[in-house]
Parts: C-alpha cells; structure tokens; sequence
C-alpha cells in the first residue's frame, strides 16, 4: 500500500491486494455471488471501517470472471481519507489505515469465544489462516520532524503478530502481520 499525506492533513490511499490460500478461497466464494457494483459497495464499507469519513475513489477486482480459478484474486483500491491526521497544541498524530485490520480470513479465525485463561483442550481451527500489509506513507513535510514512533511489536506462538514501523527520507513505512 502507498499513501500521500497533504498538507490540509486528508491522505490519498492506494491499496494492491493479493488474496492467497483460504483468503483467495473464501473472498472469491464471497465475490461469485455479487455484481461487480455489490463489490464495489462491499469495498467502500471496507474503505470506511478502516478509516472514519473515507471514501473510496477507485475499485477494481480481478479476475472479471472469478469461476475462472487459476487466476489468484487481486484488488485495486483508491481512496481518500479526509482527517488522517490529529492535531493538537503541541504534537500531531497521524492515524495508519491499516486495511489488514478488516480484511482478510486471519482476523476472523478467532473471532468468538476463543479466549480463555487456561485451556482444558487443545484448540482445534479447520484452517490457517495470514496477512500482511506494507504501507509506505509519503509524509511531505506535513508532520515536521517525527518524535515518536510505536514500539515494535511481535508475538510468536500458535498465533503469530508483528507490527513496526520506521521512518526515513519523509516516508513512514508500516508493516502489519498476523497468522493463525
């Protein structure tokens, strides 16, 4: 993913997506039923779950034909964000329209009453499930100089996070990572 920071703070967004594995699978069962226009509604709910007030400027989902399987599910999305950044009296903050925060099987496979303190029996998932997303953020001096950045973050177990970020030549560069 690819963004442009302006300087009255909106983004211009660009995602490519790649669905693989049970995301092509499931998201390609999901598509087959809708009409190219139903598609691009679903992706403007997408869009607007990631970022508030977001509007989806370009949608384009290949393959044309998804009954044609040896063709991997791709998306195209444009969108722009009108308040990606936070501004306060002494610091700003720039919010990170991760789109792998709502798309993509890993972020389902859990979903429901999965969690507990100790566990009796092994947990049993009909599949795996990943994503990963990395964004690169153009900021065009609309920050100033960056103070803080969070921390890394990795977990590694039966289910496996990570989330960096770094920042270089003006461009915030995110990375976003889950597998189950």
């Amino acid at each position: 993913s690819r963004a442009r920071l302006s300087q009255d703070g909106s983004m211009f967004l660009e995602n490519e997506i790649s669905f693989n594995g049970i995301n092509d699978s499931t998201y390609r069962e999901i598509f087959v039923k809708m009409t190219p226009e139903a598609r691009t509604k679903y992706f403007e709910r997408i869009v607007r779950a990631v970022a508030i007030g977001a509007e989806l400027v370009r949608c384009e989902v290949t393959p044309e034909n998804m009954q044609d399987t040896e063709t991997p599910v791709r998306v195209m999305l444009s969108s722009r964000i009108p308040e990606a950044v936070l501004s306060g009296e002494t610091c700003s903050e720039l919010m990170v329209p991760f789109v792998s925060r709502v798309l993509g099987m890993a972020n389902y496979v859990l979903n429901g009453n999965t969690s507990l303190e100790k566990r009796r029996y092994k947990l049993v998932l009909d599949s795996t499930a990943s994503v990963q997303e990395t964004m690169e953020i153009e900021l065009n001096g609309v920050l100033g100089e960056v103070k803080n950045l969070p921390e890394d973050e990795i977990i590694k177990g039966g289910f496996n996070y990570c989330r960096a970020y770094r920042c270089e030549n003006g461009v915030l560069t995110a990375h976003r990572c889950s597998a189950i």
